[in-house]
């Protein structure tokens, strides 16, 4: 007996790859070799079918790093093809012009770029390879050259980095000339993988406190250039 949806989820958060350039000590995937098991070309373009027949109306392209895997423009002209929205997240380290200019013309809605620091020192120790800070402010000032209707950010927080706020939005407002407001999603950074993240960096109950009173203080003080919202582990409670 076939099942009957009601109501399907709207937005998908699809981790096409474990496959990735950096190793992050907060990866909640555990991303580095792509999985031995991961969907064929044709498994993945069934599965973007699927999403049609369901009702899903944005797909998030996620990793590892999803520009990684060879075939993900074609997954994204599937999901085209079937009018769904597509975005994606990036580190950074692999983005070129040529790939945004491909993603422009396939539709994209949003890229979204990930910065833990606002500078090279703790962003690289955070994200586990040297050079990652700048080639993530090299991608930053790309996408904020494009015509995307929506741009976003995202920060995953954890003691080792909650007092690098300030300065991320400091820089990032500096650089940033689009007209309208980047989005800056704040995630809270969980313990999955003990032995890249152990529970000592997650925050505390005073840490919760202090980091909501942080965003509460910077989207004033950023209104019209950074749109915060709390995300994983804070925004849903």
């Amino acid at each position: 007996m076939g099942v009957k949806w009601d109501e399907a989820p709207r937005s998908v958060v699809w981790e096409i790859t474990l496959l990735c350039n950096l190793h992050c000590h907060h990866c909640a995937s555990g991303g580095g070799r792509a999985r031995g098991y991961e969907m064929s070309t044709a498994e993945a373009l069934d599965l973007c079918d699927q999403f049609a027949r369901l009702g899903v109306q944005s797909v998030c392209l996620f990793g590892g790093e999803a520009i990684l895997r060879p075939d993900w423009t074609t997954l994204a002209e599937r999901l085209r093809e079937h009018d769904i929205e597509v975005n994606t997240v990036t580190n950074g380290w692999a983005m070129t012009e040529k790939l945004a200019e491909k993603m422009i013309g396939l539709g994209f809605s949003d890229i979204g770029l990930s910065l833990d620091a606002a500078e090279a020192e703790k962003h690289d120790r955070i994200r586990g390879r040297k050079g990652a800070f700048e080639r993530a402010l090299r991608t930053l000032d790309l996408i904020d050259s494009l015509p995307l209707p929506s741009k976003t950010l995202l920060t995953s927080v954890t003691r080792l980095n909650v007092d690098e706020l300030p300065g991320i939005a400091e820089l990032v407002a500096s650089r940033i000339t689009d007209p309208e407001p980047w989005m800056w999603m704040i995630n809270v950074a969980s313990c999955h993988d003990p032995e890249r993240f152990g529970a000592e960096h997650v925050l505390d109950r005073k840490g919760y406190v202090e980091l909501c009173r942080t965003i509460n203080d910077l989207r004033t003080r950023y209104e019209g250039r950074l749109d915060l919202t709390g995300a994983h582990d804070i925004g849903y409670y």
